[in-house]
């Protein structure tokens, strides 16, 4: 008999072309019963079906907690942008004390502030390494574009008010 797909020559009880791998009308598809299904596979598909909610429940706290916590920095940002550092002239060590605190403070906040995009950023290669390449690459641009945007002006006001650089 010839393929009717790629015309090649095959032996007539042939249930695929060695040519092509097209069927042939020797092959018929196992048919499967709703019954013929083992108990295995049952809970195979009721485990998955488990698993999926759960990752969307997961994937919808992460998105959640991480874009509250995006928009607070965003808040943090805006405030610290706002903030004017006084030039002091005082050499009372006290008073100098507090205005060194209250600069490190302001640092420290910042940092605390900058955490949502610390996770998303460690969170691009876990995605890219587990098999979600697409995801993890336009979550990583979404946080570059981010970081132009807001966190570099931000950062160059405040290392310009508060140490007299502008990195």
């Amino acid at each position: 008999m010839f393929c009717t797909k790629c015309g090649k020559e095959i032996a007539d009880e042939a249930l695929i072309c060695t040519g092509c791998g097209c069927a042939t009308a020797n092959y018929q598809a196992p048919q499967r019963s709703v019954n013929s299904y083992s108990n295995d596979y049952i809970a195979i598909k009721e485990f998955e079906d488990k698993v999926k909610s759960i990752y969307s429940v997961g994937i919808i706290c992460l998105i959640l907690c991480l874009g509250i916590g995006l928009i607070f920095s965003f808040v943090a940002w805006a405030k610290a942008k706002s903030i004017v550092v006084p030039q002091i002239s005082t050499q009372n060590p006290h008073d100098r004390a507090i205005f060194e605190s209250a600069k490190r403070k302001l640092k420290t906040a910042l940092g605390f502030a900058n955490a949502p995009l610390y996770v998303l950023i460690f969170l691009c290669p876990i995605l890219i390494a587990g098999g979600e390449f697409a995801a993890g690459v336009v979550l990583l641009l979404v946080l570059l574009l981010i970081m132009l945007l807001i966190g570099v002006p931000c950062t160059k006001h405040l290392n310009k008010d508060i140490y007299g650089t502008n990195k």
